[in-house]
């Protein structure tokens, strides 16, 4: 029970503890591939950069090969590095936790289930009054600090501290949210998005039992309590212990009882043992506890039931998402197309607008956001609007097609494909072609569906190109569909 064998054994369960983390870690580079793995800039922004790929795989043939052009287009859909570098990357992902923190600790948190794009900006000052947010970093340094503090005193341990027990139990509920959560901070490996809550499940138990630390101690009695120094005799004429002091303060770092014994000085005479402590918990104290206690629950009963009605429903999920992230082309893209088969078309119409406006890095991997618009639009009668969103994709369409003939690498989802002739030997040349030609194909079924009441004969050569194009596809072949009950039905009655 001497300090150095209580550091020791605290130092070997520390060591497997890290072994362990190290073997995962180990496992996901492994599933990598033995390769950077790459995201979408956008899922990402704090850990990710939008660069050129072209120019990274360069660098990992060793600059072997001719030095790729410049970027073409100037956006090149991966992007310019338009990340932040240094501290401020660092900085930016210390407000990802923090906001994760918080997840756990508010009583009624912000949730959302698309973080994406700008939802969380990122860090672009080292002064706090440009960016208030960094007063959280602040003070979620300080919180390490003094946790750190705490788990050396813990092996350091003073049976005369009456306060160590209840520290020790916040140093373990901090290590429960801690631990699970270190592959999530993108310290290690990248994650590919921004915000998911989903990687709070565990870490959220150690939130729980802060909580439920906080407020058993501010419910007990009023009574009296032992110094530690006198609590191992009144261990023996009490079968319960009724304080966090009795239960721990008597207990060192691995939980062993330890003997305390009354300290002698020189003389060989015992020492004067201190007098009881009054620990002051009077009624009203614990009714306020009480009213703290049912008011956190209640919030936290009032989110869950709204996170439960929102992902009932997909318009509800989205909805909800776009109240949070309205900057996210893909929260734009999702909420707008739900909203358009729900029938609220003129909501629809303003979402997907304000998408059109954004910055062309920012709305990557949202090009169904173009033939739903067009097709909310002309059900309102503005066909001219709905042909000028169309021609806006199909040329950035064009333009997507030349930079991967340029051996760009061009994003879809979370996937990405090289361009260039040595690439159309791994196929990854046919992949992009063959999607590209679906996004065409819904442009054009689009296109003869507006034109449908302008010129037939126009509308009718869309269809048939966009039939060509991705004939499988079900938007296409119920646009076609339609189409052609209503040229049917024109026919019938002599038009």
């Amino acid at each position: 029970s001497s300090p150095s064998g209580r550091l020791g054994r605290w130092a070997v369960r520390a060591l497997m503890l890290a072994l362990g983390f190290l073997c995962i870690i180990s496992l996901r580079l492994k599933l990598n591939g033995g390769r950077k793995a790459y995201f979408r800039y956008n899922s990402n922004r704090q850990a990710l950069e939008p660069i050129d790929l072209a120019w990274a795989r360069w660098e990992s043939d060793g600059y072997k090969t001719a030095k790729p052009a410049g970027y073409v287009p100037s956006w090149a859909i991966v992007g310019g590095d338009l990340g932040v570098h240094g501290i401020l990357r660092w900085l930016s992902l210390a407000i990802v936790w923090c906001h994760y923190l918080g997840a756990c600790l508010l009583p009624s948190p912000i949730l959302c289930c698309d973080w994406s794009g700008p939802g969380i900006p990122l860090v672009r000052s080292l002064s706090p009054l440009d960016d208030p947010r960094l007063f959280q970093v602040i003070v979620l340094v300080a919180g390490v600090v003094c946790l750190a503090s705490i788990g050396w005193r813990k092996c350091e341990v003073n049976v005369r501290d009456e306060n160590l027990s209840a520290r020790r139990l916040v140093l373990i509920c901090a290590l429960f949210f801690a631990v699970p959560f270190l592959l999530s901070t993108n310290l290690f490996i990248v994650v590919g998005t921004t915000v998911a809550e989903r990687v709070l499940y565990l870490p959220s138990l150690g939130a729980a039992m802060l909580y439920g630390l906080v407020f058993s101690g501010t419910m007990e009695e009023e009574e009296d309590v032992l110094h530690p120094r006198q609590s191992a005799a009144a261990a023996d004429s009490s079968d319960r212990p009724s304080t966090l002091v009795d239960r721990f303060g008597n207990r060192n770092c691995n939980g062993a009882v330890l003997e305390v014994t009354p300290e002698r000085n020189k003389g060989d005479e015992p020492l004067a043992t201190a007098p009881p402590v009054r620990r002051d918990s009077s009624w009203w104290k614990r009714g306020l506890a009480l009213v703290a206690y049912a008011g956190v629950l209640g919030l936290m009963a009032q989110k869950c039931s709204e996170r439960n009605d929102a992902w009932s429903n997909q318009v509800y999920l989205w909805e909800s998402a776009y109240a949070v992230n309205p900057n996210s082309a893909h929260t734009c893209q999702n909420y707008g197309i739900h909203l358009s088969l729900d029938g609220d078309l003129d909501t629809a119409i303003q979402v997907l607008s304000r998408v059109l406006h954004m910055p062309l890095v920012d709305r990557v991997d949202s090009e169904e956001i173009f033939p739903t618009l067009a097709l909310c639009l002309n059900a309102r009668g503005r066909a001219r609007e709905a042909l000028e969103v169309l021609a806006q994709d199909w040329a950035e369409a064009e333009e997507a097609e030349a930079a991967f003939a340029a051996g760009v690498v061009i994003w879809h989802m979370h996937e990405f494909h090289y361009g260039g002739i040595e690439d159309d030997v791994k196929g990854e040349g046919a992949v992009f072609k063959e999607k590209l030609a679906l996004r065409r194909s819904r442009l054009l079924a689009a296109q003869g569906t507006v034109l449908t009441k302008l010129d037939s004969v126009e509308a009718a050569i869309a269809f048939s190109r966009a039939l060509e194009l991705a004939p499988a596809d079900p938007l296409v072949r119920s646009l076609a569909s339609t189409f052609e009950g209503l040229i049917m039905h024109a026919g019938r009655r002599g038009w």
